[in-house]
């Protein structure tokens, strides 16, 4: 007589959600600074003035912008809603100067929006990813930017749906980054 293995109930990591998106990957950031331990020494430089190389100094770049560009290939949008305040903190220029502008070359998608026009609809909502408006990983943060977690994917629609909800309402009033960018005269350094 066979055997019959059991099952096992195995969650899906975020590459998975990655690798498997469809249509597209959003992604909502809500905080002014991310304390990314493989950025901290880039960073330090950027705001000493100094010229950085993120393709050497920061672990993981190249890789980033490669996966970016291969699931633009294969037809998915990434699409990135930064909520900020202005002026806009030092940290948030370093990642547009250092970060979404060479992904933006990639075909990923920026959009900012002014927190303080928004404030209200952001109540409650933490940073999260979304894959194929269908599962979300919701992504938790310290005060001082820190990642202390990410959920197990959410895909049960009466939870997945208030963040579509939140995504659709910022879709229609986030700006471009460049547009933002020259609206705001925002100097990156």
């Amino acid at each position: 007589m066979e055997k019959v293995k059991p099952r096992v109930n195995s969650v899906k990591t975020f590459s998975d959600l990655w690798s498997e998106a469809k249509v597209e990957i959003f992604r909502l950031e809500l905080l002014n600074i991310y304390s990314i331990d493989y950025e901290i020494g880039a960073f330090n430089k950027y705001k000493q003035g100094k010229p950085v190389d993120v393709f050497k100094e920061v672990s993981g770049f190249n890789e980033w912008l490669s996966k970016a560009e291969q699931t633009v290939k294969r037809g998915v949008s990434i699409v990135d809603i930064q909520v900020l305040d202005l002026p806009m903190s030092d940290y948030i220029k370093f990642g547009i100067k250092y970060g979404s502008l060479f992904a933006e070359q990639k075909g990923e998608k920026f959009l900012f929006i002014e927190r303080k026009n928004v404030s209200d609809l952001i109540k409650g909502f933490s940073d999260y990813w979304m894959f194929d408006s269908s599962t979300v990983m919701l992504m938790n943060y310290d005060s001082e930017g820190h990642l202390l977690s990410r959920s197990n994917p959410i895909k049960r629609y009466s939870e997945v749906s208030r963040y579509l909800e939140l995504k659709d309402k910022l879709l229609h009033i986030g700006i471009p980054m460049q547009k933002f960018l020259r609206d705001n005269d925002i100097n990156l350094g």
